[in-house]
């Protein structure tokens, strides 16, 4: 059951908590795990857009630096 979860959560790119909600037809537990995956989606978008926005203001040679310590 493991496997089918971990493969319907790659394939879709949705959380495995989300899959497991489905599966066990549990409608609340759908919509909190829908919740939290739009959630997330929305912030690391919105991160992305931060840091983007962040390394075009920093000045030349900087940005390799920043990337590195931004984990990039």
């Amino acid at each position: 059951a493991e496997r089918l979860v971990k493969a319907l959560s790659d394939s879709l790119q949705v959380s495995p908590d989300l899959v497991r909600a489905v599966l066990e037809k549990n409608r609340a537990k759908i919509v909190d795990e829908a919740r939290l995956e739009v959630l997330s989606r929305l912030l690391s978008g919105e991160l992305d857009r931060l840091l983007s926005r962040a390394s075009s203001l920093m000045p030349p040679g900087s940005s390799r630096i920043a990337g590195t310590w931004l984990g990039k």
